[in-house]
């Protein structure tokens, strides 16, 4: 990997952070949940939208070549969001309410595993 593909994945992960920061804060603004925003940056960053515009095809050109160090980050930032959505679920309820609501997700969870197994089965 040389130094300007390295600037250049730097930047597109600058951008997309200062964009999720910068969104995030207008959703809260907004008064709607702080992850939307950040993944609107997200999709706003990605090919769906300055994927399309000329002088940003050289930096997208550099995140496909640099593709397995870009998906080690996304999965590492898909594993945070998951911690942090975790975390402020689990301050949301009280003591006997996380025990109906552990109940109810293993009852969902088991129910599922049965119906996937008799339709792998079946």
């Amino acid at each position: 990997m040389s130094n300007s593909d390295l600037t250049s994945i730097f930047l597109v992960l600058l951008c997309l952070v200062g964009l999720a920061h910068l969104f995030g804060y207008l959703f809260v603004r907004l008064r709607q949940p702080k992850v939307v925003g950040e993944i609107f940056a997200g999709i706003v960053v990605g090919p769906a939208v300055l994927g399309r515009l000329p002088f940003v095809s050289r930096l997208m050109e550099v995140t496909h070549e640099q593709a397995n160090t870009l998906t080690f980050v996304y999965w590492l930032g898909l594993l945070l969001l998951m911690f942090l959505s975790g975390a402020e679920t689990r301050q949301l309820f009280s003591r006997e309410e996380r025990r109906e609501v552990a109940g109810l997700l293993s009852s969902v969870q088991a129910s599922r595993s049965f119906l996937v197994w008799c339709w792998v089965l079946g």
